[in-house]
């Protein structure tokens, strides 16, 4: 199967060559112009011939380009659904950029790529890009890694910090302690609060999720506004995870904050 980076190079080079028969159709044209103007018959008469053979060029070119791109309707949206993913990574692989798969999302640490089919697009992070040629995607993703994290992680933390709590109120062997901190909680019940609004869990997955836990860690923010520290623990059973920029699987189980007021 032809794959998007042949058809789009394939259609690049049709419209270069429509676009510079176009230009020798102009340019007899003007040659024709300017015979006309001064009254040369002989120019005239050449110009009429270069003119006619440069058009005939021109609609062939034309005919090439229109039936260069490989792909009839509905068949990109079935490329990108079911091939468009694995192209993407090859490409990337020779440019030595690593490309992870999970979740239903591509990962070029630390972005977040989903192939969006209907919309012929795909989106990095929030942006939805229809720009989809793999060897321009790559490097827009390469360009991006460069750029700082548009990351709030004093929000986020203190978000997480907030689900925390609720999910201590609401157990009574814990909060009749009477201390609503230093104890752990589940990160994929913090997930399931995050996103209990209906749909949310699509628009933002456990990958996604797993992705501002790691930029958190990154970062190495600690400690919410009200003095709350935070703590990560580890655990054999995990759907929290993530891939780092070396491609190790980082998981994530369990939080505690400590402190605070």
């Amino acid at each position: 199967m032809i794959g998007f980076e042949k058809g789009f190079a394939d259609t690049e080079r049709a419209a270069a060559l429509t676009a510079k028969s176009a230009a020798d159709v102009a340019k007899f044209a003007k040659q024709l112009e300017k015979a006309a103007k001064v009254g040369s018959i002989n120019a005239l008469k050449k110009a009429q011939t270069d003119l006619n053979a440069a058009l005939s060029a021109l609609r062939q070119e034309v005919a090439n380009t229109s039936s260069a791109w490989p792909f009839q309707s509905r068949e990109e949206e079935t490329y990108l659904k079911e091939s468009y993913s694995t192209e993407l990574r090859e490409v990337a692989a020779t440019k030595g950029l690593e490309i992870y798969e999970q979740d239903e999302r591509l990962i070029a640490p630390p972005l977040m790529v989903r192939v969006l089919p209907p919309n012929l697009a795909v989106r990095i992070d929030k942006k939805q890009v229809s720009t989809v040629r793999p060897s321009h995607l790559v490097s827009l993703l390469v360009a991006e890694q460069k750029k700082p994290a548009r990351f709030n992680s004093n929000a986020f933390l203190n978000s997480v910090y907030s689900a925390y709590n609720k999910l201590v109120r609401d157990r009574p062997a814990i909060s009749s302690v009477g201390e609503s901190r230093g104890h752990t909680i589940s990160l994929s019940e913090i997930y399931e609060l995050f996103t209990i609004a209906p749909g949310s869990a699509r628009e933002y997955s456990r990958t996604d999720f797993a992705r501002d836990l790691y930029r958190l860690e990154t970062e190495g923010l600690k400690e919410t506004r009200s003095g709350a520290k935070v703590y990560f623990h580890s655990g054999r059973q995990s759907n929290i995870s993530f891939v780092d920029p070396k491609g190790s699987i980082i998981t994530y189980h369990g939080i505690e904050f400590v402190g605070g007021r």
